[in-house]
């Protein structure tokens, strides 16, 4: 069995085209790691491309921001905007209920067994569900010791890596819709059960179109997009 490993896809439909483009053919189903939505404001794009029938996902920080406003018909704080920019706003905007769905289900952490493999999915940490990060330089990997799974799926720093340590499989695809370790390229991961193997990928796609749009919606946040051209 091949999983396809998605994480922090942030409202950038493009990447994510290309990603589930290379992913579909290969794999039987789908991880997903958090935040589908924030940074980039094409959420109901994602939505679209999203494997809602064939996907266990856990919910990202972005998302619990997002949904929050959406149960309360707020929009984000000023200090979040001022941070991360406009695309929750206008995601909500767009978004209808019914597309919506699959995100308002997503659970804070999941634990599932496939093909006798016991998996373990957590967008930050094991300790700290939605905001706990996990770089490739940490250090405290007795931590995971505490947690009973033979593979560990985490998210959010968007940096892959590939850890084994301690008995355990640690594991983090990268970003799909913002990936910090590489410029114009979309990363995702196969997880093949069969050898307990995993394969990271980098998946070109035309970032342009993403960019101009940042420039327009957040031209204070120039951070958005430096971090698709450097």
């Amino acid at each position: 069995m091949k999983i396809g490993l998605l994480s922090d896809i942030h409202g950038n439909h493009i990447a994510m085209k290309a990603v589930m483009e290379f992913l579909l053919p290969e794999v039987d189903t789908f991880a997903f790691l958090g935040d589908l939505c924030g940074y980039y404001p094409f959420l109901s794009e994602c939505l679209d491309l999203y494997p809602r029938d064939n996907v266990v996902g856990v919910l990202g920080n972005h998302d619990s921001v997002l949904i929050d406003c959406y149960n309360k018909q707020i929009v984000p704080s000023s200090h979040y905007e001022d941070k991360y920019g406009s695309a929750i706003s206008k995601s909500l905007l767009t978004v209808t209920d019914d597309k919506l769905e699959p995100l308002l289900e997503l659970p804070l952490t999941v634990s599932i067994n496939w093909c006798g493999v016991e998996i373990a999915m957590y967008h930050g940490a094991p300790w700290d569900f939605l905001q706990g990060r996990i770089y490739p330089d940490y250090q405290n990997w007795e931590r995971f010791t505490d947690v009973s799974a033979d593979i560990i799926l985490l998210g959010h720093t968007h940096y892959p890596l590939v850890k084994f340590v301690h008995g355990k499989h640690i594991i983090n695809p990268g970003s799909v819709g913002q990936a910090r370790n590489c410029s114009g390229l979309a990363c995702c991961a196969i997880l093949d059960l069969s050898t307990t193997s995993v394969s990271l990928h980098n998946i070109p796609y035309p970032t342009k179109s993403i960019i101009e749009s940042a420039k327009v919606n957040d031209p204070n946040i120039k951070y958005l997009v430096e971090v698709l051209e450097r």
